[in-house]
């Protein structure tokens, strides 16, 4: 009968609770991690950082593409291109708006609060993504 946490090791913080897969096998070239570094790790309040890298199989990149997926793809090739844009597209005469019945009431609501962590990781991962697409901060 398969065990599936056997070889783990659960971690209830308060946020999020996670688990962490122990390390069973490895050459001694391998760096390894024990799930009880991390659990210190995190107790002392320690940025941490997990990653799994698995190793593409070489039949995996040569599978044929099902062929619904290459008629949709075979279709729709004029609305996405291969390569995103460096830039935005020019504007318009009149920008995107949405007109509301009469007497209907916009439900817009205050900003979303967060946690500082939180916030901060949000603003990192816009920054990087906004490089080389012309996203710009508007606040």
């Amino acid at each position: 009968m398969p065990l599936p946490f056997l070889h783990s090791m659960t971690i209830l913080e308060e946020e999020k609770p996670c688990m962490v897969l122990a390390v069973t096998k490895g050459s001694p070239k391998t760096p390894m991690v024990l799930a009880m570094q991390v659990k210190n790790g995190l107790k002392k309040k320690k940025v941490t950082y997990l990653a799994i890298f698995k190793k593409r199989k070489d039949d995996e990149s040569g599978k044929p593409m099902p062929e619904e997926i290459e008629g949709v793809l075979d279709e729709f090739k004029d609305v996405m291109p291969p390569e995103l844009p460096k830039r935005l597209p020019p504007r318009r005469d009149e920008d995107h708006k949405i007109e509301f019945k009469p007497g209907a009431k916009s439900h817009v609501m205050g900003p979303y609060r967060m946690a500082p962590p939180k916030l901060e990781k949000l603003r990192r991962q816009l920054t990087d993504g906004a490089v080389g697409h012309g996203i710009h901060p508007t606040f």
